[in-house]
């Protein structure tokens, strides 16, 4: 591997302890092979409820679907969770090409942040520059209803680690911020995208990343809504 290149994927003399990064480059190299110079610009992460948008891809081609159990590297765990399908496509949605992953794996499964986010870093070698991140969450605002939308500005992470722990990814920087981690321009177009679909969008909402699988007790919740926290 450590000398293996492929249509612009290089892998670098990697030493033992960035092994992480050669599992990305792995994955990215074999969807590569599949999907050819076809360029995802956009990652659609589907959570619950939503995986039904997976089916609105036009593939481009008859191979260009994947379990993720298909991909190497991939640690999926045999419990499922509904509305999670573990799949990829590849293909077009309202003239842009992009990678929709239906559903995805959890921490609280037993995988390392890692491995979480493994696919999502694949995606992001073969050119995926946007990523939209989609999850039925619980509210805790009175006036936030079933059905509405929220933009969030960030998360207050509580899961105790940081999937940037351990080497940096090629020259990506060692200490990023996250303080404006969400786009102003994608956010202004789920802004009219909400108001042309009739949809109620509450914006600059706050969430937490908890470990899970257990939900939040009464006492974490009233917690949250004194720090500003929107969604659990």
């Amino acid at each position: 591997l450590a000398a293996a290149a492929v249509d612009g994927i290089h892998f670098k003399g990697l030493e033992a302890k960035e092994f992480e990064e050669v599992k990305v480059l792995t994955i990215a190299k074999y969807l590569q092979s599949y999907i050819g110079r076809f360029k995802p610009d956009i990652t659609i992460t589907l959570g619950s409820g939503l995986g039904y948008l997976g089916k609105k891809i036009q593939p481009i081609k008859a191979f260009a679907s994947f379990g993720f159990g298909e991909l190497p590297f991939m640690q999926i765990p045999s419990e499922k969770i509904p509305g999670h399908d573990r799949s990829l496509k590849f293909g077009t949605l309202a003239g842009k090409n992009v990678a929709g992953l239906q559903g995805r794996c959890h921490p609280y499964e037993g995988l390392t942040l890692n491995a979480t986010v493994r696919l999502m870093r694949a995606l992001r070698v073969l050119g995926a520059e946007v990523m939209i991140i989609t999850n039925a969450t619980g509210a805790i605002p009175e006036n936030f209803k079933v059905g509405d939308i929220v933009t969030h500005e960030g998360a207050l992470n509580l899961l105790g680690e940081s999937v940037l722990t351990g080497p940096t990814f090629g020259s990506g920087p060692r200490f990023p911020s996250i303080a404006k981690i969400n786009d102003p321009e994608l956010l202004k177009i789920a802004r009219i995208a909400a108001d042309k679909a009739g949809l109620k969008l509450h914006e600059g909402g706050f969430c937490v990343e908890n470990m899970g699988p257990e939900y939040e007790n009464d006492g974490l919740i009233k917690l949250f809504e004194k720090i500003g926290v929107t969604n659990v």
